[in-house]
């Protein structure tokens, strides 16, 4: 009987101790939890938040604003302030200069001869050019150049599906942004074809031109000239490629004969914000006014 006694005895203290053990750890489990430190961060942002809503007006923060190359926070993007458009009078004749194509071993050298003059440029680059020459056109930027987006590979957007559309140009806006600290707003299309799909689908503005003088095909620089004089006129978008060292030749006789007919010579954005004309995302635009656009073959 002695035998058979202690192995009762034994698993019932085994059994007494499971459930010692199990009761304990469920009520480790189940027990009410302290919430206080749970509750102290959401009290802490709660004081912050009525401080800040409490601050006078006059005390606030200053909000930053932005030339975009200072990492501000950017004003409406074609606004007069932010264009520092100062130096510009809407009253005088007005034109754009804008380059494509690019950036090139000649980028350097064109932004050079706008700087010696005193004059600006939009930059419309190409996302697998910035692979290579990305240290030119941050060169641009920094010499208050306006950077736009020309697609990543020169491929037709008219015809794509709206995923390569998306390739083309949110890798180089990309690109862009990475070098510069500013998103693009401004894009030209490849060989400025353009349709409202593609309009609708680049949530930003596409700018064509209404003055070609052909500077890939020109015999010489004063023939690019000669091409840009004969159709020029107030709020125009001239059109060259900064691919050449034909067009670097043409910009040294080009802009002292601009100058010298009394017009002023900008980027995009600072020409319609000196007349105080938005630019809009999803519109295109030929001109200053409405005219119609040139055909680009190459």
């Amino acid at each position: 009987m002695e035998g058979k006694k202690r192995p009762v005895l034994f698993y019932g203290i085994l059994i007494l101790l499971t459930l010692v053990i199990f009761g304990y750890t469920l009520y480790l489990c189940l027990r009410p939890q302290p919430v206080a430190s749970k509750e102290e961060p959401a009290s802490q942002i709660s004081t912050s938040s009525r401080t800040l809503e409490g601050k006078p007006s006059s005390q606030a923060e200053p909000k930053p604003t932005s030339d975009g190359r200072t990492g501000g926070t950017e004003l409406p993007w074609w606004s007069m302030e932010e264009e520092n458009v100062d130096n510009l009078d809407p009253d005088k004749p007005i034109v754009a200069l804008t380059f494509e194509d690019g950036p090139s071993q000649y980028t350097q050298e064109v932004v050079d001869v706008l700087t010696k003059y005193n004059c600006k440029a939009t930059f419309f680059v190409m996302g697998c050019q910035l692979e290579e020459f990305g240290d030119s056109t941050l060169y641009a930027f920094n010499r208050g150049m306006e950077i736009g987006n020309h697609s990543y590979s020169h491929k037709q957007l008219v015809g794509l599906n709206l995923n390569s559309i998306d390739q083309q140009i949110g890798s180089t806006n990309k690109l862009i942004q990475d070098l510069t600290g500013k998103v693009p707003k401004l894009y030209r299309p490849p060989y400025g074809r353009i349709n409202q799909v593609i309009l609708d689908k680049i949530d930003m503005a596409a700018i064509l031109w209404n003055v070609d003088p052909r500077d890939g095909e020109a015999y010489n620089a004063q023939e690019v000239v000669d091409n840009v004089m004969e159709d020029i006129k107030d709020g125009a978008i001239i059109l060259l490629h900064d691919v050449y060292q034909n067009t670097v030749d043409a910009l040294e006789i080009l802009l002292p004969a601009l100058l010298e007919e009394g017009y002023q010579v900008t980027n995009v954005s600072q020409m319609f914000a000196c007349r105080g004309e938005p630019i809009e995302s999803n519109h295109k635009y030929y001109f200053l006014t409405d005219m119609g656009a040139v055909n680009c073959t190459y």
